[in-house]
């Protein structure tokens, strides 16, 4: 600020009138000198016109060249004064760039210290992520055991209710071929009312008795010898000693039945049986279904009772509606 002022600031002028009024005496001495003294002049008279004058001169110049002087002087601070600002402003430069580099350390550890947050919250999501990742994989896996389980028991429970449900009409299939040997029609009608509506209640569940038709040709699919032989194929059955199930159109049991006694004709299949449905997939039994097969079946009607020994039992016709 004060270069600044000494840079608006003028020379100050020096007062000429002091030095005028002496040139003008000394100039006045000279010439009175001059007009006084005798002619020729003499020596002291010269050097006394001559001193006048001179020194005369030279005060008239002194107040101009002092003024030059202190113009210059007052130039040469005016230099010194813009110096030392552009000095100034190097410093106060400098300065700001020292501030700055500063600022710019300061900006670089903050920097660092946020890169090292940032770095210890994505480990610890990162961290988070492996063990709710873990944590599902671990639900999902119980859950699946848990599932399996559950499956597991469903199957049993389903096996075990499809093998007391094929018992009790294994029996109910024995208690209404009795009442046919009875011979009492008002018994065999109410066995057969009975009958009929167990096996309305067990085909909504899917499980549908069947029985093979007298003379029809065996079928190692659909029919077994009670003692577990293989008959030839295609010979003719004459009795249903127990009949076969399916379930959900998969046999699940085949019949038991007993070949004709003597060789009658054959009688051909039925191309539509309403007694069998063709399997649609492949039936995949619980542990429990495997059992159906070592299941007893209901008593078989006694031979020495029937006057015809070929004559398959009328009860068995209930099984094929």
């Amino acid at each position: 600020m004060f270069l600044k002022i000494m840079s608006n600031q003028s020379a100050p002028k020096t007062a000429k009138w002091p030095f005028l009024l002496g040139d003008v005496l000394l100039l006045g001495t000279a010439a009175w000198v001059a007009t006084v003294a005798a002619r020729p002049l003499g020596p002291w008279q010269t050097v006394t016109i001559v001193a006048a004058v001179a020194i005369g001169g030279w005060m008239f110049i002194q107040p101009f060249l002092r003024d030059h002087e202190a113009a210059s002087e007052l130039e040469e601070l005016n230099r010194l004064s813009g110096a030392a600002a552009q000095i100034n402003k190097v410093e106060d430069a400098a300065d700001r760039i020292g501030r700055a580099s500063e600022n710019w350390q300061t900006i670089q550890e903050t920097a660092g210290q946020t890169l090292e947050s940032l770095k210890a919250i994505s480990d610890h999501m990162s961290k988070e992520a492996r063990d709710f990742q873990q944590f599902i994989q671990r639900a999902g896996d119980s859950e699946k055991t848990m599932l399996k389980l559950e499956i597991e028991k469903l199957r049993r429970v389903e096996g075990e209710w499809i093998q007391v449900t094929v018992r009790m009409l294994d029996h109910v299939f024995a208690l209404f071929t009795g009442a046919q040997r009875s011979g009492q029609a008002p018994l065999i009608e109410q066995v057969g009312n009975f009958q009929s509506a167990c096996l309305d209640a067990t085909r909504r569940i899917g499980l549908n008795p069947f029985a093979a038709k007298p003379g029809e040709p065996f079928d190692m699919a659909r029919h077994r010898m009670v003692d577990g032989s293989s008959p030839e194929a295609g010979a003719p059955i004459g009795d249903t000693l127990a009949p076969g199930f399916t379930f959900q159109g998969q046999v699940i049991r085949q019949a038991i039945v007993a070949l004709v006694v003597g060789q009658p004709e054959p009688m051909m299949p039925d191309e539509n049986p309403s007694d069998f449905v063709e399997p649609e997939g492949e039936f995949m039994p619980s542990p429990a279904d495997t059992d159906l097969d070592d299941e007893p079946v209901a008593s078989a009607p006694d031979p020495g009772e029937d006057s015809d020994p070929g004559k398959p039992a009328s009860g068995n016709q209930s099984f094929l509606l």
